[in-house]
């Protein structure tokens, strides 16, 4: 954590800036103001903001572990009140393949060869 001003062409800047890391991920920012005193108080409401928002690395592991089928159960309940329903039955029936084929692998599994071996099985199925 530190507040600090820049040098811009080996002069340094009147205006102080933020870095912090927080989660594991660097946050740098523009305080906007010349004040020593006021760039310490908006470092610490800053980084009391970023404290409270979810950490990114908790919710990728938990899809990570999760199976094309839940994956797409997971996407389904999550855009429900933004689609029609319809679409989720479209998403539904699109799953059936994907559950047959990759059955239980893991996202954090999943690859572009994975993707490959899927769409050439399709086209030899002639579904594709």
């Amino acid at each position: 954590m530190s507040v600090y001003r820049r040098k811009i062409k080996g002069v340094k800047s009147k205006t102080y800036y933020m870095d912090v890391v927080i989660n594991g991920y660097q946050h740098r920012k523009s305080l906007k103001t010349t004040d020593w005193k006021e760039a310490r108080r908006l470092e610490k409401a800053e980084i009391a903001q970023l404290q409270n928002r979810p950490n990114p690395t908790v919710q990728s592991k938990a899809f990570g572990g999760m199976t094309i089928t839940a994956a797409v159960e997971a996407y389904i309940q999550q855009r429900r009140a933004q689609v029609s329903p319809r679409m989720i039955a479209y998403w539904r029936e699109g799953a059936v393949a994907l559950s047959r084929h990759f059955e239980d692998l893991k996202l954090k599994h999943f690859s572009l060869a994975h993707v490959a071996v899927y769409q050439s099985t399709r086209l030899q199925q002639g579904k594709a």
